[in-house]
């Protein structure tokens, strides 16, 4: 029974009721039984021979169940069952009792008192109860007699306190996944066995600006792929069906049209025997790949001029002189130096010395066109790489400079006068080596410094 506190066990009662022919099969039977398969299961009980029983009473112990019957009088004339154990309770132990002694109560309003009431009235009833910290799912019918009337009730509580007991773990485990799937710095999407989106978060939203309604059942490479990534899109899509997880950083586009740079992480799933389903985290790595660009413009532009620096230029000439082999192109590399920069940074300071540098730089800009590339070596070494036809290119190109610097000296507000020094080769791009040119001009330009010296 599922009630209050057992009294003392009494096994000849048990005995008695089974020894009347009132088999356990035949209750359970009847508790589960519709129609006229009630009354076949009513005529078997007379024909279980003893060691049919026996074997029933043993099945019903390794159950976790309590099953037990009354007459009209509401006594107990049977309790059997393996639940029974984990309520300190012995089989047969409440035969012979009546039930409201059993329950403690004599209410009809008490759940387990008012459900026999009505099962003695003919109707079938249902009721959920907690004791002896166990959790119970009870059933109880009418017992009925070969002509239909009701002589009893007859009992059956499952034990079902670890299956709560799981329902209320699973239901933990959903909030904390609902939080952690709602509040998660990146966002989220899951995706059905076609790519279509079924949920996002609330950080997806932020992100990709779409709503869960505007999201929900679209394709996720039409939604956020751009369209000259399509076929990236669906490769990683194809690589994540295989049974992947994929690890990769690329452009993903927002609704506005907008793109910006994540990291993708994606891994397919099962839940029971659904079709696999896809868990895809986006996060956003926009300031990262920032950062990154300016470092790694940084790595190659002079920091003090804005002039790409010695790696860029090398780079870039090396470029440079195979498209001007390509098409037969000659080219003109200039070295230039700030006179006496070691004693404008004496006299006036480093910051003047600074100046002096930037000032360089502005009339090298201003002398060169757009295409030429002009680069700062470091120190007080300028340099520059230009296609030119004759080595007279070179002439005109000192010629410019020295108009330009004098130029700035006449509208700078310095404490100093800005003065270079230049020296140049000529030669065929096919054939050239950067390093053997800018060897040639260097010699070039210390020998116009020797000469004006």
């Amino acid at each position: 029974m599922v009630g209050q506190p057992s009294p003392p066990h009494n096994s000849s009662m048990t005995n008695r009721f089974l020894g009347a022919g009132k088999s356990v099969l035949g209750k359970m039977a009847f508790l589960f039984s519709p129609g006229k398969a009630r009354q076949r299961a009513r005529e078997e009980q007379s024909r279980l021979s003893p060691e049919t029983e026996a074997k029933l009473e043993i099945l019903l112990g390794s159950m976790p169940v309590n099953v037990w019957s009354t007459d009209r009088e509401l006594n107990i004339n049977f309790n059997q069952g393996g639940g029974l154990r984990a309520l300190g309770i012995k089989p047969g132990e409440h035969a012979g009792l009546n039930l409201t002694t059993v329950l403690g109560t004599s209410d009809p309003g008490f759940a387990p008192l008012a459900a026999s009431l009505r099962a003695l009235n003919g109707e079938s009833a249902r009721y959920d109860m907690q004791w002896k910290n166990r959790a119970f799912e009870t059933r109880i019918e009418p017992l009925r007699d070969g002509d239909g009337s009701v002589i009893g009730t007859v009992g059956l509580a499952i034990d079902v306190t670890e299956r709560r007991e799981l329902d209320e773990a699973l239901k933990t485990q959903n909030i904390y996944f609902q939080e952690l799937f709602e509040s998660a710095p990146v966002a989220i999407v899951i995706l059905d066995e076609n790519d279509r989106v079924l949920r996002i978060n609330s950080e997806f939203t932020r992100i990709f600006g779409y709503s869960a309604d505007e999201a929900l059942g679209r394709r996720i490479n039409d939604l956020i792929v751009p369209d000259e990534l399509r076929d990236e899109g669906l490769g990683m899509t194809a690589q994540v069906a295989s049974g992947e997880t994929l690890n990769r950083e690329s452009l993903r586009r927002r609704k506005d049209g907008t793109t910006l740079w994540v990291a993708i992480v994606a891994r397919p799933f099962k839940v029971g025997d659904e079709p696999s389903r896809v868990y895809g985290m986006y996060h956003d790595i926009s300031d990262r790949k920032r950062a990154e660009e300016e470092l790694r413009a940084l790595s190659l532009v002079d920091a003090l001029t804005g002039l790409p620096n010695r790696r860029a230029f090398i780079t870039l000439s090396d470029q440079a002189l195979k498209w001007a082999a390509r098409m037969g192109k000659e080219i003109l590399l200039i070295f230039i130096d700030v006179d006496n920069l070691k004693q404008i940074n004496d006299t006036h300071g480093h910051l003047a010395g600074d100046h002096a540098l930037v000032d360089t730089a502005r009339v090298l800009r201003e002398t060169f066109r757009e295409a030429d590339i002009v680069a700062r070596l470091g120190g007080d070494e300028f340099i520059a790489l230009i296609s030119a036809d004759s080595e007279a290119a070179g002439k005109l190109v000192m010629s410019r400079l020295e108009a330009r610097v004098a130029s700035h000296n006449q509208i700078a507000d310095r404490p100093y006068v800005l003065g270079l020094s230049i020296g140049f080769t000529h030669a065929r791009a096919e054939g050239a080596r950067l390093l053997d040119l800018m060897e040639r001009a260097d010699a070039s330009l210390y020998e116009q410094k020797r000469s004006r010296a």
